[in-house]
């Protein structure tokens, strides 16, 4: 996680096309970075907001984020997705975790390869 940054290239791919804005997104990433409880005011000055809102925008994001799994839980339920598009959901995460490391250069050519992957897989589905 340490070579992700706000001006990472698939990182603005990726935060377009999810449920988290910009603003939360950055948050986790301050908030899992330094995970010791409090702190708020110094972790809110690391993006230039107040205590109160840090943990407002935090408290938002974990709040979109369980409703993102919870979103596909039901619809796996329903039968809009299948275990074998959840099993190739999670076959790219080896290449995300591959791609932190990659310049930015071949951050955008595995986006653009993430990106056609997903959206073949949703064509399926959708």
């Amino acid at each position: 996680m340490s070579q992700i940054s706000k001006e990472d290239p698939l990182l603005s791919l990726l935060t377009e096309r999810s449920f988290l804005t910009k603003a939360q997104v950055e948050t986790l990433l301050i908030e899992l970075s330094f995970p010791e409880k409090g702190k708020y005011k110094e972790k809110g000055a690391m993006r230039n907001v107040s205590k109160g809102a840090f943990k407002r925008v935090l408290s938002q994001a974990a709040r979109n984020v369980k409703k993102t799994v919870y979103t596909l839980l039901l619809l796996a339920y329903v039968g809009i997705i299948d275990e074998v598009f959840v099993n190739a959901l999670g076959d790219i995460l080896p290449t995300l975790k591959m791609a932190a490391t990659l310049s930015d250069k071949g951050k955008e050519k595995v986006s653009k390869e993430i990106i056609k992957i997903v959206e073949d897989m949703l064509s399926l589905y959708l």
